[in-house]
């Protein structure tokens, strides 16, 4: 089994959260782990501290933002292998570590197919190695 993790953040009140996938043979599933302030799995989240959402054949989460409510904002990749297609998935955690059935289809998640071959990436990925938002390039005239 090989775990990676994309993202990291911090909630409002100290717990940290890390969203990657979970791997074994071909299979992979999304994981979004919450971790008390001293590091140790946090048992008000999902039981264990680790949510696994199975909506696609393989699945990862690469970004997660916490919301003003303490939900999580996750966003990652879906591969679904009857369709043979990568597509954009976004899904709402409630802070007890459930996914949020109000939001999206299928009473858990929203999956767009943008065609082809689409994925979603980390906040830090978004952003040039060359440039950031703060250090944007002169134009010349």
């Amino acid at each position: 089994m090989n775990d990676i993790a994309f993202d990291i953040a911090a909630t409002a009140s100290g717990k940290t959260v890390v969203v990657g996938g979970v791997h074994e043979d071909l299979a992979a599933q999304m994981a979004i782990l919450r971790f008390e302030l001293d590091g140790y799995p946090d048992t008000t989240f999902s039981g264990d501290g680790l949510l696994t959402p199975a909506f696609a054949t393989r699945s990862e989460a690469k970004a997660v933002a916490v919301l003003p409510s303490g939900e999580l904002l996750v966003g990652g990749t879906a591969w679904e292998t009857t369709a043979a297609t990568m597509d954009f998935v976004v899904t709402r955690v409630t802070p007890q570590g459930t996914v949020d059935a109000a939001f999206g289809s299928a009473s858990v998640r929203t999956i767009r197919d943008f065609g082809g071959r689409d994925e979603v990436a980390g906040p830090r990925e978004c952003v040039s190695s060359r440039r950031t938002p703060s250090r944007r390039p002169s134009r010349s005239r």
